[in-house]
């Protein structure tokens, strides 16, 4: 994603992980739960990629010309690349890290909870899908010449 997407992100990122301190608290249990979610999400995103690519679609879309991205086929690209990675990184820490790290920085300890990132998670997860599903439904109505 670009430079504006990007903004947005770090935003909803800061903004969710505060509001989550806050709503969530530090037990939340639902991990596998929300794995399994972010699984059918990412077997969501690779089924509409492999679809896509097999389609008539993706020629019309090198050729419409996008201000940032050059082509829509590299947006659409960049917005696929991004949520997958986002995906696959979000599900390996929340696999791999345990419910509470203590961080230490210049004599100062810190505890850091594993359930302050649910809400960023879903948050951020939500605002990728967005994206995508909105390029999708404005692609939907474009003559392919088929």
């Amino acid at each position: 994603m670009r430079k504006g997407d990007l903004i947005i992100f770090i935003v909803l990122t800061v903004v969710s992980l505060i509001t989550g301190y806050y709503l969530i608290g530090c037990e939340f249990k639902e991990y596998a739960t929300l794995i399994s979610f972010l699984s059918i999400v990412f077997g969501f995103l690779i089924t509409a990629l492999s679809i896509l690519y097999n389609s008539r679609l993706l020629n019309v879309l090198y050729d419409v010309k996008s201000k940032v991205y050059r082509t829509e086929l590299r947006r659409l690209k960049a917005y696929f690349s991004f949520s997958l990675n986002f995906l696959i990184l979000t599900i390996i820490v929340l696999l791999i890290i345990g419910n509470k790290i203590n961080i230490e920085i210049m004599n100062y300890s810190f505890v850091f909870y594993k359930s302050w990132l649910v809400l960023p998670i879903l948050v951020n997860t939500f605002y990728c899908f967005s994206k995508i599903s909105n390029l999708l439904f404005k692609y939907f109505v474009i003559k392919r010449n088929e």
